[in-house]
């Protein structure tokens, strides 16, 4: 019985992958060279007001938040414009997802964006939502800096999700509860002068480093400096279940949290398995990407896109230089009805 078992697992598995890489190659029969998820949903068409910038989905971003958006259109007065297709670069793919994900929810849309900054994606996902039609939508934001969480509530705000819908940890991701540093601020001259910063990353538990007081605070937090010039500030860590305990089905989970990727999906499979549809990771190495590769495909995950950090990389739509690395998962225990309806 156990052998009959094991092949009618193995027969679904191959059938998803067979499915998954099926999508993965299907081609725009609109946009020449495009994803076919650009066909399903509309670039943005309408009013573009000064001050903003507005990207494929409608998504509008006040520009005092952000240094060097891609894909976005930046009007120099009030004025009504198309929006533009995204570009073959490395955050293509997380459209991809993204919209994937969109069109493969039922009544419900739940986005989950770990490392949030102040909330690109899942703001993405609430106007892709709206586009389609689906009747609710759900963020769950967890994002450690209190300045990037104040801008994610605004963010969110101005894109059109309800205060209610939101779900906001003002802490970091992590494989365990503790209290640990976190950089807020980089040492001179690692920034372009002017540039808004959203490389924040873990650095360790506190008591780790030599400290000292700056004798200012950070939005509430004191601002302590690290012997390398580091401005960091002590905030609390939370696991990934904890994070996404508040609902049962989560359509995606968008991960970018600076090298801490491995270790909290090492350390949270029974909640990735049980709740999660779809993984995009952000990858910061090449060892924490063979580890994430290992751990998920231990957990019978099939791998949608997979592509190193720091490299130029062939893809299906051109060669493209990936500084974070990508990575794209999908869970075929609660994927496979959306897969064969699409």
């Amino acid at each position: 019985m156990r052998e009959a078992n094991d092949e009618l697992r193995l027969n679904f598995a191959h059938s998803i992958e067979d499915e998954v890489i099926s999508r993965r190659n299907q081609r725009s029969t609109k946009h020449a060279n495009h994803h076919r998820i650009f066909d399903v949903f509309d670039a943005y068409d309408g009013r573009m007001e000064r001050g903003y910038a507005y990207d494929f989905i409608g998504s509008m971003t006040n520009l005092s938040l952000v240094y060097g958006l891609k894909d976005t259109i930046f009007p120099e007065s009030d004025s009504h414009r198309k929006a533009c297709l995204p570009a073959f670069d490395e955050e293509y793919f997380e459209w991809i997802d993204l919209l994937e994900s969109v069109h493969d929810a039922g009544d419900a849309f739940v986005i989950a964006e770990v490392g949030a900054g102040y909330g690109r994606w899942a703001a993405r996902g609430v106007c892709a939502a709206r586009q389609k039609g689906v009747p609710r939508t759900k963020a769950i934001l967890v994002e450690a800096d209190p300045l990037h969480a104040r801008f994610a509530r605004e963010h969110m705000s101005l894109n059109g999700l309800c205060p209610g819908d939101l779900y906001l940890h003002e802490s970091a991701a992590a494989a365990r509860n503790e209290t640990t540093l976190f950089a807020v601020e980089a040492p001179k001259g690692f920034l372009p002068e002017g540039a808004a910063w959203y490389g924040q990353a873990i650095f360790g538990p506190a008591g780790e480093d030599q400290l000292q007081s700056t004798g200012v605070s950070h939005f509430g937090k004191p601002l302590l400096r690290r012997s390398d010039g580091w401005g960091v500030i002590e905030v609390g860590s939370m696991t990934l279940a904890e994070a996404l305990a508040s609902h049962e089905l989560i359509d995606l989970v968008d991960m970018d949290i600076q090298g801490a990727e491995a270790e909290v999906i090492e350390t949270s499979a029974d909640c990735l398995n049980s709740k999660v549809k779809r993984l995009h990771i952000g990858t910061h190495g090449s060892s924490i990407e063979d580890r994430l590769r290992r751990a998920l495909t231990a957990q019978g995950w099939t791998c949608l896109w997979d592509y190193p950090c720091q490299a130029e990389t062939e893809t299906s739509y051109g060669r493209v230089r990936f500084n974070d690395g990508v990575q794209s998962w999908i869970n075929p225990r609660l994927h496979a009805s959306s897969l064969r309806a699409a």
